[in-house]
């Protein structure tokens, strides 16, 4: 199971590295996101992506998305540690 969430992580961090190539290279405007950091966890009967990644160079979010039976990722900002880690000192 290790093997297949690494794997996960990996098409992922590609697919969001393609698109944001893509935005670079069709002259696409707006937000550009960084991915700095995927992580797996295993909870109980459910497992999870932790996806660290950066607005920009003042703002960093962390996104948990809870991987479903089919695959699919249902994700949600983690607004109580993305407000510790951009809260001004």
């Amino acid at each position: 199971m290790r093997n297949y969430m690494t794997s996960i992580a990996r098409r992922l961090s590609l697919g969001v590295a393609f698109l944001t190539m893509g935005g670079f290279v069709l002259g696409c405007g707006g937000a550009v996101r960084s991915v700095t950091h995927i992580s797996t966890w295993s909870g109980g009967a459910k497992e999870y992506l932790y996806i660290g990644y950066a607005e920009n160079k003042d703002v960093s979010k962390v996104r948990r998305c809870l991987i479903n039976d089919d695959n699919s990722l249902k994700c949600n900002e983690e607004d109580g540690l993305n407000a510790l880690l951009n809260a001004d000192d």
